[in-house]
């Protein structure tokens, strides 16, 4: 920063703390991301970063991986001797993003008991700790996000309709993968380029038929779905380019549709090559000679896999 002061800096780290995300912040840190990073949560940045408060706190929490009997403490902090356990003050999420912002993702799956207490410190504009005697004044910017329909939710009488309305000032919707498939291609050779970097992977591209099929895929868990089929893909292919086959099979371990014949033909075929031609080393008139198949139709079937002997001749 005493180089260049306008470059961004962006902390990344799997052991972040809200104290040093809060000590980082006001040091001049652009942004403080703890690991795993979330893009739902990428949203929420963006609305802090172009607020007038953009300069404090911003402090994530998701709501559905905290305990029940732990949310009170996280939120709204706690006194020493509160609870077993509980062996000195401790500040709550509430309290570190005083004066900035608090991000409460997966709101839905939020305790229907304590969300009677969340609608009472949003009206009220303080917290009490767990233990203490007196509230503490602070002043929040609240952004909530769910995959939840809250309003099938409300009519179930597991989301409080009085919290929904208070919370829902402004609604901004991500719209689902399947809603935007031009995205496809180039998230994918994003992760594809990212998973590369990580370790040694020889994949570096997608075949036409094997972004096809990313392209018709439901994609019902959306992007973090998309993400762990390239890295599925990426750590399994053999070649260059990732071919069809290993896109459908990616896909189809998430879903419990049973494959038809020709599929699981086509799979254990693929497959079949493979160890032939690894236990060859390549040689393509050895490996025809153990199938049983003249060299011409062996270079057909490998053709048909897009399988390129040369590539296992170093193996």
């Amino acid at each position: 920063q005493q180089q260049m002061p306008s470059l961004p800096v962006i902390m990344l780290t799997a052991h972040g703390t809200i104290p040093d995300a809060v000590q980082a912040t006001r040091k001049g840190l652009f942004s403080y991301l703890t690991k795993p990073f979330d893009s739902k949560e990428l949203l929420a940045r963006a609305l802090h970063k172009a607020s007038p408060h953009h300069d404090a706190p911003f402090v994530p929490i998701n709501c559905a991986a905290i305990p029940e009997n732990l949310l009170e403490s996280e939120l709204f902090g706690h006194t020493k001797g509160a609870f077993t356990g509980a062996d000195r003050n401790r500040k709550g999420l509430f309290e570190a993003a005083d004066t900035g912002t608090l991000f409460l993702d997966e709101i839905g799956d939020m305790p229907l008991e304590f969300q009677a207490k969340l609608l009472r410190v949003l009206e009220d504009g303080e917290v009490r700790p767990v233990g203490a005697t007196r509230s503490i004044p602070v002043d929040v910017r609240i952004v909530s996000a769910t995959h939840s329909d809250l309003e099938a939710a409300i009519e179930k009488g597991r989301f409080r309709e009085d919290l929904y309305y208070r919370l829902n000032v402004v609604l901004l919707e991500i719209p689902p993968l399947s809603r935007r498939r031009e995205d496809i291609p180039l998230l994918a050779k994003h992760f594809l380029a990212q998973v590369c970097e990580r370790g040694n992977c020889r994949a570096r591209s997608f075949s036409p038929e094997a972004m096809e099929t990313l392209m018709l895929a439901p994609w019902k868990g959306n992007i973090r779905q998309l993400l762990n089929v390239v890295e599925q893909v990426a750590a399994l292919s053999l070649t260059d380019i990732i071919p069809e086959s290993l896109v459908q099979n990616a896909l189809r371990n998430k879903s419990s549709d049973i494959v038809s014949l020709a599929e699981a033909q086509s799979h254990f075929e693929r497959n079949y090559l493979v160890e032939l031609l690894q236990m060859t080393g390549g040689n393509v008139t050895r490996a025809a000679r153990l199938a049983h198949r003249n060299r011409t139709e062996f270079y057909r079937l490998l053709h048909r896999h897009e399988l390129e002997p040369k590539i296992f001749r170093h193996s």
